[in-house]
């Protein structure tokens, strides 16, 4: 068997275009976000991508999330960002098939978020950890 050592000239792989175009659309998501249109024609995984990158950038409101969201989410992310009671409330209709959300530093939506749980998603359990990273999707679903 043979070990390759790292080099600095060896040559790098290219950055896959997917990801060079998301980070030319995260750099100017401010002027894009004026035409929320635009956003709604990407596939989900996309979509997901661009609502992560909204919010790293403090972009995250409830028009975003509404018009980014998609049924076959899992997984929604909405700490540390604008989202509102009523926009929380509308991306729960849209994404029905979440498991595991983060909420944390959501001060408008919290509350409402909280106490909405047992009616949105009746199989959805407050786990408390650090982060929703570190939770397997079996705890979240089955009780921790």
């Amino acid at each position: 068997m043979i070990f390759l050592a790292w080099s600095p000239f060896m040559k790098r792989k290219p950055p896959v275009l997917v990801s060079l175009c998301l980070g030319i659309l995260g750099k100017d998501l401010d002027d894009i976000i004026e035409d929320l249109e635009v956003l709604t024609s990407f596939p989900p995984d996309i979509k997901m991508a661009i609502a992560a990158i909204a919010r790293r950038r403090k972009l995250l409101n409830d028009d975003v999330i509404i018009a980014l969201g998609e049924s076959s989410w899992e997984i929604l992310n909405l700490s540390d960002s604008d989202v509102t009671d009523i926009g929380f409330l509308k991306v729960i209709e849209i994404c029905k098939h979440v498991r595991a959300m983060d909420i944390r530093g959501c001060p408008r939506s919290e509350h409402t978020a909280r106490s909405s749980l047992s009616f949105l998603k009746p199989t959805l359990n407050n786990v408390e950890e650090d982060s929703w990273e570190e939770l397997d999707t079996t705890e979240i679903v089955h009780g921790a």
